[in-house]
């Protein structure tokens, strides 16, 4: 075999790759794509119930806040929150500016969540609550 023969041949075979490549190619494009939508998803049997944490605000002066009404404590929660009392001495233990870091924290997330103005709002109704048991006092 000369060499024109080999190069024709190697030509040859070149070209019959790339058609065969090309069929596969559309082949693979033309498939119809399942959609994640058509396909049925299977539902758990439990449904493990949603719990959602509440973020806590630390604080060490419990006056204003209506600590142990039960109203309060609904209205703080509905909000996203709960007030954790914590004596001075064992805010002291770890640091002021951690607990001041940790609520700032859970302030801004509770804006963010709530609106800017959530704590005006909360405020009202804690006085709102605090009136209508009569722990109120001024």
């Amino acid at each position: 075999m000369n060499t024109f023969g080999k190069y024709y041949l190697v030509l040859v075979l070149f070209l019959y790759s790339l058609q065969v490549c090309a069929q596969v190619e559309n082949n693979l494009t033309a498939a119809p794509k399942k959609s994640s939508r058509s396909e049925k998803r299977v539902k758990p049997r439990i449904k493990t119930p949603e719990v959602s944490i509440p973020l806590r605000i630390v604080v060490t002066d419990i006056r204003n806040i209506g600590y142990g009404n039960r109203c309060v404590g609904e209205a703080t929660q509905k909000v996203g929150f709960v007030y954790v009392p914590m004596p001075i001495q064992e805010v002291e233990r770890k640091s002021r500016f951690y607990y001041f870091l940790h609520n700032q924290s859970a302030k801004l997330k509770l804006t963010l969540k709530n609106g800017p103005f959530w704590h005006k709002k909360l405020k009202k109704s804690i006085k709102r609550c605090l009136q209508s048991t009569g722990d109120f006092t001024g």
